[in-house]
């Protein structure tokens, strides 16, 4: 509540805008590297944090003094570029703070978290952004685990874009009929509850609430909820305190990651390494076992970057060091892979390592690693420290570790093993790896990077000097800078690429190695029995088949089928042309499969489409003609990224030029990222449907459109 005497509810106001003031002051500091602002100058008037001194604040002791002198002593020692690093930062993610809570005015109806009262249940609903009209089934919020379970209704969207572990914000649908109208929105008219989704399924949705509830009247006076996605602060809190971090980092720390100097040449290990990897792969495992500083290993899809590489090493630092290691990966579903690998080594590890994160994002085997789970029984802190000290490997999320500096205060590790490297931004990285001797960073810069909302042109930078560094468009992974330099360079001892993939048919690779990796991939050495796969011909028994399309699915594993324009879509985001065909091509998959008498599993087809109401639309034809799609999981690109299957039919749902943009992901190389990742999921036939006219205008797609094309 307000204070009710006016003048201190001016000072809250005048409070509140010189906040605001700040804050707009903080996410403009990037333009100072605006090509048409560059001048010596400007560094000298960034004041913005020359004011943080403490001659400027002689009044303030204490907690928050000490705090504004460790900042003034840490800024006034960088050099010149490494203040010009930190404010360019700074103000990268100041400006993606706000985006997140206020979007992007004007396009698209991007609101960020403000879209909680600003966007329409209808422009919800078309984004797959609202579960609404939900029933409370039982109501456990008075207990220590406040957990709500609900029913789904005729009203609720099948199709809502929410996952387990997603935070969410949860509130009453006070008047279903009226909250469809332009009246006031119920989030602003109840009180709301912070929540977590900790189950989801086609019928239920369960929430655990951030606290119990002593009152739980309110749940009894309404009979529909909603629930939309929160936004938590501590992502953009742990990039700030990592930036900083890495400012306070010793010198030589700072100079390696802004590549002032090489990594340390050492000669590579002479050890037998395991006799499962390739000649590739163990020559590469020996010069990642002995660096010094960094070693950047880029691993394309299918290549073996976690299930080998990652599993060997950690074997080798377990079984020929005494190594503290940290095993880190940007997704839980990463996580839970890396979970896999040391099982993999030893099924004696499952009880010797330590998984940090929450058991809602964990799978279920791998929840009894928790640390809240392996500490719930002890009753002091010397058995929770005992506990910490005699296990010498610790997995999570970049995030999950990031936002627990106090686990980096209790235990120290001697190197840190991060997977997915490429998707991570760099001030959440560098504050980290400030703190660690050694590290091996695993990624694939071809493929989807970190997501940024503000305009790519909004993160370029165009100082000389941050140029040099790598530095010049802050969306870019600390990965990616750090491998081009390497590169640049010739540090060629610190980085390497993984070349051989076991995923792929040739014929399936043949584009995105010529495209996307500079002929540089192949199939799997002779050696391995699986080459014999990725070179098999189709041979499925066909006998007199007037049907064109079978005829080509049968005979081809990659091809191209156009479709028209959907002129009477709405919203331009569905086709209904291509979901047909998709009906069509997933019938004669299953055919094939039944003359070759193969299983049809879940790994079997996979349907990647850009918009989430074309899954819908793919959905409901496929159930129109009776498909089973419990096998078949439908879903956009980026929720394709890390999972692979047998056939992959990419719907484009092209039916304007202006959604171009959208469809494509380009890199600083004009690598189409999207594209990548989309095609490289296919193992045995890979099936693309779209509108030529239109893709040809973008030079990747007309090339392949001229490859694979075909007249129906």
């Amino acid at each position: 509540m307000s204070p009710r005497i006016k003048a201190q509810q001016y000072e809250a106001l005048q409070i509140r805008n010189q906040l605001v003031a700040l804050e707009w002051e903080l996410k403009s500091l990037p333009h100072l590297f605006n090509k048409d602002y560059i001048n010596e100058r400007l560094l000298e008037r960034s004041i913005l944090f020359k004011k943080l001194s403490t001659a400027r604040f002689p009044q303030l002791q204490g907690f928050i003094g000490a705090e504004i002198a460790i900042f003034e002593k840490t800024y006034q020692s960088l050099s010149k570029v490494e203040q010009k690093y930190f404010i360019a930062f700074s103000g990268f993610i100041a400006r993606e703070h706000q985006l997140a809570k206020t979007g992007v005015e004007g396009v698209e109806n991007i609101n960020g978290q403000a879209a909680l009262w600003l966007n329409e249940a209808a422009e919800k609903e078309e984004q797959f952004e609202l579960l609404r009209h939900l029933i409370i089934l039982s109501n456990q919020s008075q207990m220590n685990d406040p957990v709500i379970h609900f029913q789904k209704t005729a009203r609720t969207n099948p199709l809502a874009n929410f996952r387990k572990g997603d935070i969410a914000v949860l509130y009453p649908e006070s008047n279903p009929v009226a909250y469809s109208s332009k009246q006031r929105p119920a989030v602003l008219s109840h009180q709301i509850f912070k929540c977590t989704i900790i189950h989801l399924d086609t019928e239920t949705v369960s929430i655990q609430l951030k606290s119990k509830q002593f009152n739980t009247s309110i749940f009894d006076a309404f009979e529909y909820w909603n629930l939309e996605h929160d936004l938590m602060d501590s992502s953009f809190t742990a990039m700030y305190r990592g930036l900083f971090q890495f400012m306070q980092a010793p010198i030589i720390r700072r100079n390696l990651y802004l590549t002032l100097r090489a990594p340390k040449r050492l000669s590579p290990a002479n050890v037998v390494a395991a006799e499962e990897l390739t000649e590739e792969q163990q020559r590469i495992f020996k010069q990642a076992i002995v660096a010094e500083d960094y070693f950047l290993l880029w691993g394309p899809p299918g290549t073996g970057k976690t299930n080998m590489m990652l599993k060997h090493l950690v074997k080798y630092f377990l079984e020929n060091t005494e190594e503290q290691l940290l095993l880190l990966a940007y997704t839980n579903r990463a996580v839970d892979e890396i979970c896999e690998s040391i099982e993999q080594i030893d099924s004696s590890l499952k009880n010797q390592y330590i998984r940090i994160g929450s058991r809602h994002s964990t799978e279920n085997a791998y929840q009894e690693r928790l640390l809240q789970h392996k500490i719930q029984y002890l009753k002091s802190r010397k058995e929770i420290k005992y506990l910490l000290d005699t296990h010498r490997i610790f997995v999570g999320t970049v995030s999950s570790v990031a936002n627990k500096p106090e686990l980096l205060q209790l235990k120290t590790f001697d190197r840190v093993v991060i997977d997915e490297a490429s998707q991570v931004l760099e001030p959440l990285l560098l504050g980290l790896l400030s703190q660690f001797q050694r590290c091996i960073l695993i990624g694939d810069h071809q493929q989807l990077p970190a997501v940024v909302t503000q305009e790519e042109q909004e993160s370029r930078i165009h100082d000389e000097e941050l140029n040099a560094l790598g530095i010049k468009n802050l969306r870019n992974s600390l990965f990616e800078r750090l491998f081009q330099q390497c590169q640049a360079k010739g540090w060629f001892w610190a980085y390497a690429q993984l070349s051989h993939q076991g995923r792929m048919h040739r014929d399936i690779m043949d584009f995105p190695n010529r495209y996307f990796y500079q002929n540089t991939l192949n199939i799997l050495p002779i050696s391995i029995p699986y080459r014999l796969k990725q070179e098999q011909d189709l041979n499925y028994p066909l006998n007199g088949t007037s049907d064109n399309i079978l005829k080509l699915l049968a005979q081809q594993r990659v091809l191209f089928l156009p479709t028209q324009k959907d002129t009477e879509s709405l919203t331009g985001k569905t086709n209904r042309f291509e979901a047909e065909q998709i009906s069509q091509i997933v019938l004669h998959f299953q055919h094939l499969y039944q003359l070759r008498q193969l299983p049809n599993h879940t790994k079997s087809i996979g349907i990647i489409t850009p918009y989430r109401a074309q899954i819908a639309q793919i959905r409901a034809v496929l159930q129109a003609k009776a498909i089973d799609i419990s096998a078949i999981t439908i879903d956009t690109v980026e929720r394709y990224q890390g999972s692979a299957r047998e056939i992959i039919i990419l719907s484009l749902c092209t039916n304007s030029i202006f959604q171009l943009k959208a469809l494509v992901s380009l890199s600083d190389q004009g690598i189409d990222r999207k594209l990548n990742v989309a095609l490289t999921r296919a193992k045995e036939h890979l099936i693309v449907l779209g509108n030529p006219d239109i893709l040809k205008i973008n030079s990747t797609y007309r090339a392949f459109v001229e490859t694979y094309g075909i007249e129906i």
